[in-house]
């Protein structure tokens, strides 16, 4: 028994249920037209801010003496921008002076009590005790023994983590190394004999 319908599909069937594929364009070339289109606008109009913010042209020079004037033409005072510097730091740096006190000026090794040829490492100084003893305690883990030692100025109060001394310059190396890997760059205190 036959219906008389037939099942198979047509071309139009087939081709709206695919979306008319053949008359699409694909997005990526969408894309780059946008992208393409974008870039000109934005080359023409670099190139009108350009032309607009170029300075105007200089007047033109006459053939008159430098520094002679035509008659009856006042001449502007030079700007500031014209001038050429003034360089007066040969009579600013003496008024300038620093008076160091002299707790300050004596070696290090006298005020932090060690002896001449041994060594001090600072690790840190630091404004805030807290921040201080932080790193002491990340260099108690590490096995090193550290101290703070307190330090007042004209700038206030500084706290300093320090380890040592160290007698040989040596141990002070392998010491300053293992910091380092720890990125901890520490600075070198003391002299030899």
């Amino acid at each position: 028994m036959s219906t008389g319908r037939d099942y198979k599909p047509t071309a139009r069937a087939s081709r709206a249920r695919k979306g008319d594929r053949g008359a699409r364009v694909p997005g990526w070339l969408w894309l780059l037209t946008g992208a393409a289109i974008g870039s000109f606008a934005m080359f023409l109009y670099e190139l009108h801010q350009g032309r607009s913010s170029q300075p105007p042209a200089p007047p033109a020079v006459s053939a008159a003496l430098p520094g002679a004037a035509p008659a009856g033409v006042e001449t502007p005072a030079p700007s500031a921008a014209e001038q050429p510097p003034d360089f007066d730091f040969y009579t600013l740096l003496p008024q300038k002076q620093v008076t160091i006190p002299e707790e300050e000026l004596r070696p290090q090794t006298e005020l932090t009590g060690a002896k001449p040829g041994s060594w001090l490492l600072q690790a840190g100084s630091f404004r805030a005790h807290q921040d201080a003893d932080r790193l002491k305690a990340t260099l108690a883990f590490q096995g090193l023994e550290s101290t703070i030692d307190s330090v007042s100025g004209s700038s206030g109060t500084w706290y300093r983590v320090r380890l040592g001394p160290f007698a040989s310059r040596r141990e002070v190396e392998r010491i300053r190394s293992r910091l380092a890997r720890e990125n901890i760059d520490a600075l070198l205190l003391g002299a030899e004999p």
